[in-house]
Order: structure tokens, then sequence, then C-alpha cells
């Protein structure tokens, strides 16, 4: 009885411990609620978003271009092929300039200009281009403007959004206390796994002993 009562424990605490970090960390490259928007490349265009940030993590700022209707070589020609060091598969550049604000104070966190180039991921339908990688982000509400920078007349055909994804394991100091959380939560998982664990085995050599 006191052996199925600890494993039915072991079962439980393997059951929490995967359910926290698929609850405070969904899947990378899920997009943020609120955090996309369609955009024109050229003529140039402009992103002005409000979004809310559930989880202080690591997130990271990219465009999602549809690959409907455009063939395999004019992707790989105009958005890239995802490899890297070889410049003429890398895609037509993209200048962009970016900000984040806190809100409501509107406090500026970061400004950038950035160079958008390359394939980053292949998705159903999409083709993901990333524009600024590894933004550490606290839970609370932000505004996103976003600038093309230059009109780049090889993307007017493609329909494009900005996203805002989630990018787990890659954040910043300002996301750091998430990295802390983690550590603490993993450590308590192995010490705790480590003691159900040794209890298991030495009642089950005493009881073959018995």
């Amino acid at each position: 009885m006191f052996m199925r009562i600890l494993k039915y424990l072991l079962t439980l605490f393997l059951v929490l411990s995967f359910g926290y970090f698929v609850w405070y960390h969904p899947d990378p490259g899920t997009p943020i609620p609120e955090g996309r928007a369609p955009i024109s490349i050229s003529p140039p265009g402009d992103v002005d978003i409000n979004f809310h940030v559930d989880t202080s993590d690591g997130y990271r700022l990219a465009f999602y271009f549809a690959t409907e209707g455009h063939p395999r070589d004019e992707l790989i020609k105009i958005i890239g092929d995802g490899s890297s060091g070889i410049n003429d598969k890398q895609g037509v550049k993209i200048p962009v300039s970016w900000e984040l604000d806190s809100l409501p104070d509107g406090h500026c966190i970061t400004k950038q200009e950035v160079i958008s180039k390359n394939t980053s991921a292949g998705l159903e339908g999409y083709r993901e281009r990333t524009i600024q990688f590894a933004i550490g982000l606290k839970q609370g509400d932000y505004k996103l403007k976003l600038h093309i920078l230059k009109d780049v007349p090889k993307f007017s055909n493609f329909k494009a959004q900005v996203v805002l994804l989630h990018s787990n394991g890659f954040i910043d100091n300002s996301a750091g206390d998430a990295l802390i959380r983690d550590f603490i939560v993993f450590f308590i998982d192995i010490v705790v796994l480590g003691i159900l664990l040794s209890i298991i085995s030495a009642s089950d050599k005493k009881r073959k002993n018995s």
C-alpha cells in the first residue's frame, strides 16, 4: 500500500512539473495574443500595436511571409533559404526601425534600426524572417512601433505580418527573474525526484530481502 502511494505521488509530481514548464513557457514560436499585425514592405508600411505579455520571458520579433502563390525558387531568392555565410542565398534585405514602449507610462524600453535578412523558419503557409532576437520582457503591457525604412520593390507581391513570438531560453537581463525561477523549480524537481526514487528503491530491496 505504501509503495502504491509513493508511485502515485511520483506520477503526480512529474505531471505537475511538466505542467509548470508548459504553463509558463509556451512552445517556442508561439505568437502572443495581439502581438501580430499586417504590414506592407513595398510601399514601406508601419505597425503600431498595443499588446500584453502574460509571462516574463524571452521573445523575438519577426516577419511572417505568406508562401501561397510563390514558387520555391522565388521564396529562396527573395526571402532566403536559411543558410548562413552565403550572401546570394540570404534573400533581399529589409531595413527596419522598431521601438518598444512600456504602457501606460510610454517609457521607451528600446529603439533600434536593423537589417532583416534570410529565412529563420519554415512554417505551414509562411516563411519566418527574424527582425530582432532575444527580447527580454516582463509581464505587463507594451506598445510596438515598427517602420520599414526603405521601399523594397521585390516584396511588393508578398503578404507580410509583423509577429512577436515566444523564444524560450533566450532572455536578457530584463527577464532574468524567469531564468532564476526556472532554475529554482528545476533544482527542487531534481531533489524531490531523487528522494522519491531512493525511497522506492529502498522499499523494493527491503521487500525482496524479506
